[in-house]
């Protein structure tokens, strides 16, 4: 096995190194994201317990990428994604997932508009909401929480908080389905 990361690391120590000059700092960090998370989901554990679904609204390809690759690490969670807000809202209307992930800058309406209206619509309020956002001011945050948001993580996403507030919502959902 330690022979297979060895390789992994230089190969990709090559593909980054070639990479460099021409493209910006943040896009090969996202490769060295994607190229843990790829190593990682090698080695995960096995599906346990029920499928869950989870809808993304989110209009950054890369964050959603990225999530994508997190959300690997739990085969048993299946990922829908909308890169609109109110595609979003019609996407859980039409098949109600058990958490939604909402980014709060989306170009058609804003997260904390969204987040409105998922609470007043009765059959999406007891769906809960994860905001996943760069835009983490203390009133943001405040006012996004007070509006019914189960919680708040600011990107960069850490991955093992992440992990722990997906598998806490989801276990809950688990043992009060809607």
């Amino acid at each position: 096995m330690s022979e297979k990361i060895r390789i992994n690391i230089i190969s990709f120590k090559k593909c980054s190194m070639f990479f460099m000059p021409t493209i910006n700092i943040s896009f090969v960090i996202y490769l060295c994201f994607l190229c843990i998370l790829h190593f990682l989901a090698e080695f995960r554990a096995a599906p346990q317990g029920q499928a869950y679904k989870v809808h993304y609204i989110e209009d950054n390809e890369t964050n959603v990428e990225v999530m994508r690759g997190v959300l690997g690490l739990r085969p048993q969670v299946a990922l829908t994604v909308s890169e609109l807000g109110l595609d979003g809202l019609q996407a859980v209307r039409r098949d109600r997932p058990d958490l939604i992930l909402l980014d709060m800058h989306l170009p058609d309406v804003d997260g904390l508009e969204l987040l409105h209206q998922l609470q007043r619509d009765s059959r999406l309020a007891a769906i809960p909401v994860v905001v996943v956002s760069a835009d983490a001011t203390t009133g943001r945050v405040a006012q996004v929480l007070a509006a019914g948001a189960r919680h708040y993580l600011t990107k960069p996403v850490e991955l093992a908080p992440f992990l722990a507030v997906l598998d806490e919502l989801l276990a809950a959902r688990q043992t009060h389905p809607h």
